[in-house]
């Protein structure tokens, strides 16, 4: 395939297209570490039964879509955050924090009095 071909999609599915398979990725690493690791002894129960593929085809779509489906999700809430860093040459107001009293409910009707 030819990276001129996707030229023709639209931004933002070009967007959620791309954090969706860096999600999936994600989430094939994470059902190798869980079968490397042998947790909760799924690689045994996987290479020992009958349906062992199956039940490792189910899981992995699971994980995939699970872990896509988040990556989209986060990149999709982060789309409104300002930068961490501000941009060069304009000025950022800065906020600094103010005391305030902490007024108890017998100051408090003592002041309305």
């Amino acid at each position: 395939m030819r990276a001129g071909r996707f030229r023709s999609v639209p931004p933002h599915i070009r967007f959620l297209a791309g954090h969706a398979a860096i999600g999936v990725c994600v989430g094939w690493l994470f059902v190798a570490a869980i079968l490397a690791l042998d947790i909760a002894g799924l690689r045994g129960l996987m290479l020992r039964g009958a349906d062992g593929a199956v039940a490792l085809a189910l899981l992995t779509l699971g994980v995939s879509v699970t872990f896509g489906s988040a990556a989209m999700g986060a990149a999709v809430m982060g789309l409104g955050a300002t930068p961490s860093r501000p941009r060069r040459g304009r000025a950022q107001a800065t906020q600094t924090p103010v005391l305030a009293a902490v007024v108890g409910p017998a100051a408090a009707a003592r002041r309305r009095l």
